[in-house]
């Protein structure tokens, strides 16, 4: 009979070690018993930290508020649930999750407490960076519907400023105010694109590049960028892999990195950008972890003011800020640009020692970027039909007399329903559909497909404040209208129709 028991607890306890599970029994003396302990962490100090003074110090001292609660479920009788955080040797964090039972013999008497600890370290990480994703995806949606109708209203104000300049004498003063007023908008189109970069809905243009030449191509920016005591250099590997991503983000993401650099280095400093190559291997240690394999690293190293564990687990929300930083959209767009181009963050930082952020692209295969096809536009004015379906009524009515201008026929529709019921009637006369994706009942690319059912010649161009989703959403076959971003201008509009009638 012992030797069946015995063999029992054998085979209990290689299940339990093997599933990854610390279990602990504490009888009604305090004396505690190790079951289980895969990481052989506890077997040696548990009965000593059980037997010691509260107020001792011991390597186990994470453990004290568990064995303290044990003696409670001793007394009481009643389980127990806790949450806790250890630090190993290595000053690594590890979480874990401890159920509390009594054990009671056939009697009924109340003689040990189990607890069984649960490394839950990953999962909660895991868990975390479920939520952050979950968060900044719903907050791209938000971020993506209000630069749609900020691009809306800006395609207006743009629009009509440039009428009013191509109206007024060149050398008068209200020539001037409206030059100021476009060069603000244009200010604004740039803060929409950031949004649209921060909800990974921007539209991208992916070209294979060397980063050595797109930081040497805007070095001259980012040092227009830092103050006089700030010391700016950058020094790449002579044998630096291509990588594929946007030539426009990557310069954006150099900016803001070095901006944010900038603001952390109030008393001056050194500030570095450092292009090389790693491989990252299975057993790295990254924080957020990076996927292995070979990856060109764009490292921006700054000697300021460091920060703390709080701040780094805000880095990347918008508009986070503290008294030492005026973050706003810079870092967040940071993070949405990593995302649409397939890379990766990782930020290290030290308080009063200075800040390391590192952004991994994938190393890609050295081959030559497809020339991008263009139109052969002859003019940008014409004689076709055009039938224009936009919502917003003032935005609708400044296209209509711009493609009048050109020389177009413009038949006009405010939702998708409307632009139906009036290709169906005169269809065969229409040239070109000039829609905007989001419209009322019946969506821009749903309309687009439903009109080449009907016509398959007709042209289509749809018009977008969203930005990438766009271009990344599944698309039926056929569906490859051109795309005209908003806010656009009176040259662009031309230009698109135009090259969209000659293709």
């Amino acid at each position: 009979m012992n030797e069946d028991r015995r063999r029992s607890e054998f085979f209990y306890e290689g299940v339990l070690n093997a599933s990854g599970v610390l279990v602990i029994r504490m009888d009604q003396a305090g004396r505690c018993t190790v079951i289980a302990d895969p990481n052989h962490q506890f077997a040696h100090s548990a009965p000593q930290l059980a037997s010691a003074p509260e107020d001792e110090t011991t390597d186990l001292a994470d453990w004290r508020p568990v064995l303290s609660l044990a003696r409670e479920v001793l007394q009481t009788g009643d389980p127990a649930h806790s949450i806790i955080l250890t630090t190993d040797e290595g000053a690594n964090t590890h979480t874990f999750l401890c159920n509390l039972v009594p054990l009671r013999d056939r009697a009924g008497e109340l003689h040990e407490v189990q607890i069984t600890c649960f490394d839950v370290t990953e999962l909660r990480r895991t868990e975390k960076l479920a939520l952050q994703e979950r968060l900044a995806d719903q907050t791209g949606r938000l971020a993506s519907g209000i630069a749609h109708h900020f691009n809306n209203l800006l395609t207006i104000v743009l629009g009509y400023t440039e009428l009013a300049l191509g109206a007024l004498p060149d050398d008068g003063s209200a020539h001037l105010y409206l030059h100021e007023v476009k060069g603000a908008g244009i200010r604004a189109a740039s803060l929409t694109s950031q949004l649209l970069s921060f909800a990974r809905r921007r539209r991208i243009q992916l070209k294979v590049i060397d980063l050595a030449d797109v930081t040497a191509g805007a070095f001259e920016l980012l040092r227009n960028l830092v103050d006089p005591g700030i010391h700016l250099s950058w020094k790449a590997s002579p044998d630096l892999w291509p990588v594929s991503a946007d030539p426009a983000q990557i310069r954006q993401l150099l900016v803001n990195l070095v901006t944010n650099a900038r603001d952390a280095m109030p008393n001056g400093g050194k500030l570095t950008i450092d292009l090389s190559n790693v491989t990252i291997g299975p057993e790295a240690d990254t924080e957020p972890r990076v996927l292995p394999g070979h990856y060109v690293v764009v490292a921006v190293t700054d000697d300021g003011i460091g920060m703390t564990d709080d701040i780094k687990a805000h880095l990347f929300e918008p508009f986070f800020t503290t008294g030492n930083m005026r973050t706003g959209l810079g870092l967040a767009v940071c993070h949405g640009i990593a995302r649409q181009s397939g890379g990766h963050f990782s930020v290290s930082s030290k308080l009063g020692v200075g800040t390391t952020v590192k952004f991994f692209l994938p190393r890609v295969s050295q081959q030559q970027t497809p020339a991008v096809a263009t139109h052969s536009v002859t003019s940008l004015q014409g004689q076709e039909s055009v039938l224009l379906v936009e919502a917003d009524p003032s935005l609708r009515a400044l296209v209509a007399y711009s493609l009048r201008r050109l020389g177009y026929t413009v038949l006009e529709a405010s939702d998708g329903l409307r632009a139906l019921d009036l290709f169906s009637q005169i269809g065969c006369h229409i040239d070109l559909m000039l829609a905007d994706v989001d419209i009322p009942f019946v969506g821009g690319k749903d309309l687009a497909r439903r009109a080449r059912t009907m016509r398959p010649s007709i042209r289509v161009l749809l018009m977008s404040g969203h930005g990438q989703d766009v271009a990344s959403s599944a698309k039926a076959p056929g569906d490859d209208a051109p795309v005209l971003p908003k806010p656009f201008t009176q040259a662009s509009l031309a230009e698109e129709v135009r090259a969209t009638l000659d293709s």
